[in-house]
């Protein structure tokens, strides 16, 4: 997965810190929703090159991945050498969850913010719904990351 950039990242409403992982994305995020729901090691996306791969050439998307910037402005994905279907929910400077578009894999097809996002949390499909996670009532309370 790609992202056509505006890139920096949002200081969540806690520190991230970069650890040593193994795995391709070294800061890791637990995210506390409205909802009650929280999901745990959720890679974010720190450099350009990480959020330009995003999730691409892999099957492993359980955890997600979140990408933030420092400020909002109209966010575009699209799904090019992504091997699996995903969501993309785009949240406001308040962390309200405003919109989400279903990803199918290996396209070309972009998938642009309707208004401007400072944060997007991609899911494998279906996972917001399962979630019940909705437009408008959802917010990302805060996020811890390390």
């Amino acid at each position: 997965m790609r992202v056509a950039r505006f890139v920096g990242l949002l200081a969540l409403t806690a520190t991230c810190t970069i650890g040593v992982a193994a795995s391709r994305h070294t800061v890791k995020c637990t995210l506390h929703f409205s909802t009650g729901q929280t999901l745990y090691n959720v890679p974010l996306a720190t450099t350009q090159a990480e959020q330009e791969r995003g999730l691409s050439k892999t099957y492993d998307v359980d955890d997600g991945m979140l990408f933030t910037w420092p400020q909002s402005a109209t966010r575009t994905f699209w799904m090019r050498d992504t091997w699996v279907a995903l969501q993309v929910g785009f949240f406001d400077d308040s962390g309200r969850l405003f919109q989400i578009e279903d990803m199918e894999a290996n396209t070309d097809t972009r998938h642009t913010s309707r208004q401007p996002a400072k944060m997007a949390l991609e899911l494998a499909s279906g996972q917001y719904q399962a979630m019940k996670f909705v437009v408008g009532k959802t917010v990302l309370l805060r996020g811890q990351c390390n």
